[in-house]
């Protein structure tokens, strides 16, 4: 599901008042920020946050009432996801954003008709990240909190305000990461930690280190893919290292987790496994998010399991399945149970995984969303089911099983879910030969991420596409789109992605019986691949560049390359 900046949180509160009014507010709105980097308690959050506002107009403290706006808006962000994730597919978290959006544009029209600069810009700030809120946002609701995360930096820029300025880069870099303009997403980012750097707020820097990480994290490979690590990781460091100055267990837990995960993507999992439990051992001392006990635990699972180290993996994902069974923790219980059916689909390459013992869990887990009404929780299990078919060679029935995944995806709106079903479904019919199906398939995914703006997604769909149209002795077609796919890669500045198609395309002529063109495309591939530092891609362009070196009795090449 890919990685989220964490909010900026806390920002040093001014005190601008000595009546006891609005002293009073401050340490309300003080209790309402703890609760929200805390425990948590959404409620009492939203509760302290009405009643500082409140208390700061009757005090007439306008800069104190742009700060209860801002935490009261950040304790509605945090009841629309609550309502996502406990009451799923009741349309409660719909209303809650619409009454957030609508306080959000009456304050904000209050703060800029008085001509309140400070409480324009922190509304502005927090009404884009509002709009973050909404599931698949359109490109047109992403460019407006776009445009309004700009206004509030120009105009804390020009308060000299650099901690909200700061946060409002943070915002800015968000929205512009769900924009997938991975560039200015790094520039706001950098932008957020040098203003934090320069007032000296440890909190804020780290925040800042790893607003910068995350960036670094999601964006595609537009330099050496070593300096891109490098850089990121140190950026994650600094932050874990900050938090863990401060105190701060629970940011450092999570930041803990979030080192592992990457590490786990880098293919080090000797390097996560360590990270991975403390922030395990963390979270459930503190008792704290059930959710981040369950997600740290399956961070774990997956770092054993990268080390094929089945039996301990396996161990550790029963333990916590017992453990929310017997609370009762229906949501936590399948996020523990996908992880174990996914450590049966790894396992089972080695010939140790129980497919028998993952069918079994993942039809619990069906029952389990079904009686949450979690639609989409829902697809993403039986989707779990289809691979367990696919493994067991059952390719009609996983056709059957994706099918039924990708109609409740529909059911639950979730448009980008239900492509990633679609790309194996195209799997699934390419194995049976049902290359038309597969086509109609391949087009339809296609469709839906054009639709979403999603262009890297686009291209490797249009990957499939062309693909099809091979299977179906159709070239020319076949290397039209592939050229379509290219051009999209290109635009997103993603080398790897080029160099697939460059192999494709090194596939295409070969078919075509253009063996010098295909040895033409394959140097091309390895050389993206190179730039991009992806090695297990070089030693495939590498296999398949010694197979073309063979069929033409180039034996010294291909030996070397091999």
């Amino acid at each position: 599901q890919g990685f989220k900046l964490c909010g900026v949180g806390r920002v040093r509160l001014h005190l601008l008042s000595s009546l006891p009014m609005a002293a009073a507010a401050r340490s309300l709105l003080d209790a309402a920020e703890a609760h929200l980097d805390g425990d948590e308690d959404n409620a009492e959050a939203l509760q302290l946050a009405q009643r500082a506002l409140a208390a700061f107009r009757e005090a007439s403290d306008a800069r104190g009432a742009a700060d209860a706006v801002r935490v009261l808006l950040a304790a509605h962000r945090c009841n629309i996801q609550e309502s996502r994730n406990e009451t799923p597919g009741t349309g409660g978290e719909q209303a809650l954003l619409i009454d957030a959006e609508n306080l959000a544009q009456r304050e904000l029209d209050v703060f800029s008709g008085s001509g309140d600069k400070y409480g324009e810009a922190s509304v502005l700030t927090a009404f884009a990240e509002l709009c973050l809120q909404r599931r698949d946002p359109s490109q047109q609701i992403l460019e407006d909190a776009v445009s309004r995360t700009g206004q509030a930096r120009s105009l804390f820029k020009e308060l000299a305000e650099k901690a909200m300025e700061g946060r409002a880069c943070l915002a800015d870099a968000n929205c512009q990461l769900q924009r997938r303009h991975w560039k200015a997403a790094t520039e706001a980012a950098r932008a957020g930690l040098a203003l934090f750097q320069a007032i000296g707020d440890k909190q804020l820097q780290a925040k800042g280190h790893q607003a910068l990480a995350v960036t670094i994290v999601q964006a595609p490979a537009t330099r050496s893919a070593s300096e891109a690590v490098t850089e990121g990781l140190q950026h994650a460091k600094k932050a874990l290292a900050l938090f863990q100055e401060l105190g701060l267990r629970k940011l450092e837990a999570a930041q803990q987790n979030f080192l592992a995960s990457w590490y786990l993507t880098l293919g080090r999992p000797k390097d996560a496994l360590p990270l991975a439990k403390q922030a395990m051992a963390a979270f459930r001392e503190l008792r704290y998010g059930k959710g981040w006990q369950a997600e740290s635990r399956s961070t774990v699972v997956k770092a054993l399991a990268q080390q094929y180290q089945w039996k301990e993996a396996r161990k550790v994902a029963l333990e916590g399945i017992a453990e929310f069974r017997a609370a009762g923790d229906k949501k936590c219980l399948v996020l523990t149970i996908d992880s174990l059916v996914h450590l049966h689909l790894e396992a089972v390459v080695e010939q140790k995984g129980d497919l028998a013992e993952a069918t079994q869990l993942a039809e619990e887990a069906i029952g389990i969303c079904k009686q949450l009404g979690d639609k989409k929780w829902e697809a993403n299990q039986v989707f779990n089911l289809a691979q367990i078919q696919i493994r067991q060679k059952r390719m009609d029935l996983a056709e059957e099983t994706l099918m039924e995944a990708t109609r409740l995806d529909d059911d639950a709106g979730e448009e980008l879910e239900q492509a990633v079903k679609l790309q194996m479904l195209v799997e699934v019919n390419f194995r049976q030969s049902k290359f038309d199906k597969a086509l109609k398939v391949a087009s339809d995914m296609r469709s839906t991420y054009q639709k979403c703006g999603r262009r890297q997604e686009e291209a490797a769909a249009c990957l499939l596409v062309s693909q099809c149209h091979a299977a179906r002795q159709e070239l020319q077609k076949a290397f039209d789109v592939a050229r379509e796919a290219q051009a999209l890669f290109q635009e997103e500045a993603d080398k790897q992605g080029e160099a697939q198609v460059w192999d494709l395309i090194g596939h295409l002529q070969r078919m075509a019986g253009e063996a010098q063109e295909a040895e033409k495309a394959l140097t091309i591939a390895k050389a993206l691949q190179h730039q991009a530092g992806d090695k297990k891609a070089q030693a495939y362009a590498l296999q398949k560049f010694a197979g073309l070196c063979a069929a033409q009795d180039r034996f010294d090449e291909g030996l070397k390359a091999s």
